[in-house]
């Protein structure tokens, strides 16, 4: 059985050597626009927020979210993910991060990332709505 923990500030540093890897795997796709000192700063300034998946035993997957404030309205959104099974270890406690994002006025959850992402996701309510693509110089 798997649980996942919204990590406090004052947890990070303890949390960090154990999520560290899964960031770094996420990090692979970021095209060099963040690094991890990027990340563990934004979470401790409370910028973005760190939820940890754990089973009895071991850290299995992270993902990292943030409140973004559009002019009309508040949305979650979620820029790094990392786990080794998206279904067992992430999926079974997105309830959890629908339910902040709800208690903290989000009107909705934006997820970015590569194509891949969309067949997980949409099973969990989330629709396509545009692609972003890139012209690497």
């Amino acid at each position: 059985m798997s649980y996942i923990f919204p990590i406090e500030t004052d947890l990070l540093v303890d949390a960090w050597q154990s999520v560290k890897p899964f960031l770094e795997a996420a990090l692979e796709h970021a095209d060099g626009k963040y690094d991890l000192s990027v990340i563990f700063e934004q979470i401790q300034r409370e910028n973005y927020k760190l939820w940890v998946v754990y089973n009895e035993s071991q850290v299995i997957g992270c993902f990292v979210t943030e409140l973004l404030q559009y002019p009309c309205a508040k949305v979650l959104g979620v820029p790094f993910l990392s786990c080794g099974d998206f279904d067992a270890d992430i999926a079974p406690h997105f309830s959890t991060v629908k339910q902040w994002a709800r208690d903290n006025n989000a009107v909705s959850i934006e997820f970015f990332g590569r194509a891949g992402w969309e067949k997980k996701l949409k099973p969990m309510g989330f629709e396509k709505t545009h692609t972003v693509m890139r012209l690497k110089l």
